[in-house]
C-alpha cells in the first residue's frame, strides 16, 4: 500500500518519537512540517534530506512505498540537486519512480541523462553507457538537435572509457563532443574548458606531448574566460607535468610555479604542495638535486600534516628515485619502505617504487629480487598504460635474465615486449605488415 510523502514523514517520525517541534528543530518550523505531513505543502530538496537525516533513514526509505506527489517543476529541481549533491542511490531511486510515472514536463532524455551521470559517479559504467546511449537516439530531432546537451554526453562517454584505460576511444568521444559545440557556436566556455583538458591529459598519457600543450593551451584561454581559477592551477599543473616529460624542464618549472601561486591564490595547502612537488622535480631535473630532495623531504611532512596519506607516498617515491640517482641507496630503500604502507598495490606510484628496488636490489647484487621488482613494475606500467616506462623495464629484465646466462627467458621477455607493441599499435590503427626484426 501506498502513501504520500506527507503520511510517511508522520509515520517515521511517530516512530522514532519526536514530536514535530523536535522533528523539525535547525530544519524548519514546526507550522511547515505541520503542512508538509498533512500534504498541504511539499518540502524543498535541503529539507528533505535533512529530515531523511533527523529520522536516521536514507532518503530511499523516506520515498519508499511513497507516491511521488512532487510537481513536476519541484520533481526536476529535486532530482538535479540529488544528482549536483552527490546523492547518486537517492537519485536512481528518485529517476526510476519518475521515468515510471512518465511525468509531462520532464522528457524521458533529461531523466535519462541525470540516471546516466549517477550511474558513473557510482562506477557503474556499462549500466551509465546504456542510458547515455539511449538519450542520444532521442536526442536528434529532424527540427532540432540539442548540440550542447550530446556534446555533455560525448563528455560523459569519453569519462568513462578513460576510467576504463581505452584512451583512444575517450579521445574520440571528447573530441566530438568538441566538434558539436563548435557546430552550435557554442559559448559554454566551461564545458569547452573541461573537454580540452581531458584531452590534454589523454594525449599526456598517449605520448603525444605536442597534441597535449596544444590542448591546454585553449583549456586556459577557456578557464580563463570562465573565470575558474581552480581549473586554471590544476592545468598549469598538468601543463608542468607534460613539459616534464617531455624533458622541457624551464617551461616544466614556468608552469608548476604560476600553479603553486594560482593555488595559493585559493588557499588550497594541499594542491599548493603537489605544484611545490612538480617544481622540485623540474628543479632535480637542471641539476638541483640537493635542493630537490630538501623539497620532497619537507612536503612529505606538509602531506602528512594534512592527512593526505596518497600524496605523501607519491611524494615518498618521487623522492626515492632522486636517491637513487644520487646513489643514495639506504635512503632510497627506505622512502620505498614508507610510501609502500600509504599507496594501493595496484597504483601506478608502486610500480615506480618496485622500479626503484629494483635498480637497488641490482646494486647489492641480489638479481633474483631485482627480477622480481621488475616484473612487479613492468606490470603495472602496462596496466597504467606508461608504455614507455613499461618497454626500458622489460628490456633491463631481459638484459638481467641475458647476463645471468638464461637466454630461454630473455628471449621470451623480448617476444611478450614485441607482442604487447602489436598490440598497442594496433589498438592505435597501425598495422604492421611482414617480419618485424
Amino acid at each position: 500500500m501506498q502513501h504520500s510523502l506527507g503520511s510517511r514523514i508522520r509515520e517515521l517520525r511517530m516512530k522514532r518519537g519526536f514530536t514535530q517541534s523536535e522533528l523539525c528543530r535547525s530544519i524548519c518550523t514546526a507550522s511547515m512540517i505541520s503542512q508538509i505531513e498533512s500534504d498541504r505543502a511539499r518540502p524543498s530538496y535541503k529539507i528533505l534530506f535533512a529530515l531523511a537525516e533527523r529520522l536516521e533513514v536514507s532518503i530511499e526509505t523516506l520515498l519508499s512505498n511513497s507516491e511521488i506527489d512532487i510537481a513536476n517543476k519541484a520533481a526536476h529541481k529535486l532530482l538535479q540537486a540529488m544528482v549536483n549533491g552527490h546523492k547518486h542511490e537517492a537519485a536512481l531511486y528518485l529517476c526510476d519512480e519518475l521515468l515510471k510515472s512518465q511525468h509531462a514536463t520532464i522528457t524521458r532524455h533529461e531523466l535519462l541523462y541525470l540516471k546516466g551521470r549517477s550511474l558513473y559517479h557510482l562506477k557503474r559504467y556499462d549500466e551509465a553507457l546504456l542510458a547515455f546511449t539511449d538519450v542520444q537516439s532521442t536526442l536528434v530531432q529532424p527540427q532540432r538537435v540539442d548540440y550542447e546537451r550530446l556534446a555533455q554526453i560525448y563528455s560523459y562517454m569519453g569519462r568513462i572509457y578513460s576510467e576504463q584505460k581505452n584512451l583512444q576511444i575517450a579521445v574520440y568521444h571528447w573530441q566530438k563532443a568538441l566538434d558539436l559545440l563548435h557546430a552550435e557556436a557554442s559559448s559554454n566556455v566551461e564545458l569547452l574548458g573541461a573537454l580540452r583538458y581531458q584531452l590534454g591529459v589523454a594525449y599526456t598519457e598517449l605520448g603525444q606531448p605536442q597534441e597535449a600543450i596544444q590542448c591546454f593551451g585553449e583549456a586556459v584561454t577557456n578557464l580563463r574566460r570562465a573565470g575558474d581559477l581552480s581549473g586554471l592551477a590544476e592545468t598549469y599543473l598538468q601543463v608542468a607535468t607534460t613539459y616534464r616529460h617531455n624533458a622541457d624542464h624551464e617551461k616544466a618549472a614556468r608552469y608548476a610555479e604560476l600553479a603553486s601561486t594560482t593555488y595559493d591564490l585559493l588557499e588550497n595547502v594541499n594542491l599548493k604542495a603537489q605544484a611545490e612537488r612538480s617544481l622540485a622535480l623540474c628543479h632535480a631535473n637542471t641539476g638541483d638535486l640537493t635542493g630537490a630532495i630538501q623539497d620532497l623531504n619537507r612536503l612529505v611532512g606538509v602531506f602528512k600534516r594534512l592527512q593526505q596519506p596518497e600524496e605523501a607516498g607519491v611524494t615518498l617515491v618521487d623522492l626515492s628515485k632522486l636517491y637513487l640517482r644520487n646513489e643514495e641507496y639506504s635512503e632510497a630503500a627506505h622512502a620505498c619502505e614508507e610510501a609502500q604502507d600509504l599507496l594501493a598495490p595496484d597504483s601506478l606510484p608502486v610500480g615506480w617504487m618496485h622500479w626503484v628496488q629494483g635498480h637497488i636490489h641490482v646494486h647489492r647484487q641480489d638479481l633474483t629480487t631485482a627480477r622480481t621488482h621488475f616484473r612487479t613494475a613492468a606490470t603495472l606500467f602496462r596496466s597504467h598504460n606508461r608504455l614507455r616506462a613499461w618497454d626500458h623495464t622489460m628490456s633491463d629484465l631481459a638484459t638481467l635474465h641475458h647476463e645471468a646466462a638464461e637466454l630461454h627467458t630473455a628471449v621470451a621477455i623480448l617476444q611478450e615486449l614485441r607482442a604487447g607493441v602489436h598490440s598497442i599499435l594496433q589498438q592505435q590503427g597501425i598495422t604492421f605488415v611482414g617480419e618485424w626484426v
